[in-house]
């Protein structure tokens, strides 16, 4: 049995094969495609989060959401890889959501974990300073005024008094990162100082218990 295309007599077998193609050719071009929404909203929602400081302040939290853009990324190359009928982006596309997902709780723990560093900061810079000023306060007191009064507790009175304000000079540099948002570096800083400071603390607080033991030994 034959037929006509634009006047050409073709059999009936060319004319289902031609239609057979038409079909192949539509089915190909129609065939599933990566998911292009979703993998745009995966990298904004990543690139948000690193915007908001999410290496420094919720680095845990970033590196889920990298992990799942990286599946994320290799399902589609695998995807890629296959003949155009078999593809199937489906497990790419939740991949990518849940990538979202993720960047978005690793946005929020940043901005969550840095109001919480600035606070650390703060409050751990008031208390070096309150050690400070505890330390100078002994210094002056009766017994720390006494330690004058020896050569060698003289010394270490002179020497306590110059670190103390050496840490207290270092402060500046905290109240500078802090000032620059730079909350985590300026909480380290803070800390290291009030090791220090109390640490001088001890130390007058020693030589102080170690006179009177003298003193009363003389007695």
């Amino acid at each position: 049995m034959r037929g006509q295309i634009g006047g050409v007599r073709v059999s009936k077998s060319a004319i289902l094969l031609l239609m057979g193609a038409v079909v192949l050719a539509f089915a190909v071009s129609s065939c599933a495609k990566p998911p292009q929404v979703e993998i745009d909203a995966a990298n904004a929602a990543l690139d948000r989060a690193r915007q908001m400081e999410a290496e420094e302040y919720a680095p845990n939290e970033l590196r889920a959401a990298s992990d799942s853009l990286e599946a994320a990324n290799r399902e589609v190359t695998t995807q890629d890889g296959k003949f155009a009928l078999f593809r199937s982006y489906k497990n790419a596309k939740a991949l990518y959501i849940t990538t979202a997902q993720l960047a978005q709780t690793a946005e929020q723990a940043a901005v969550r974990n840095k109001e919480q560093a600035r606070i650390d900061a703060q409050a751990a810079l008031e208390e070096v300073r309150k050690t400070i000023i505890d330390t100078r306060a002994l210094m002056d007191s009766p017994d720390g005024q006494a330690l004058r009064r020896g050569k060698e507790t003289r010394e270490v009175l002179k020497q306590i008094d110059s670190e103390i304000a050496a840490i207290d000079s270092s402060l500046s540099n905290v109240t500078t990162l802090q000032q620059q948002e730079k909350y985590k570096q300026a909480l380290n800083m803070a800390r290291s100082a009030q090791q220090s400071a109390m640490a001088k603390m001890q130390e007058l607080q020693a030589a102080i218990e170690a006179r009177k033991q003298t003193m009363g030994m003389r007695k």
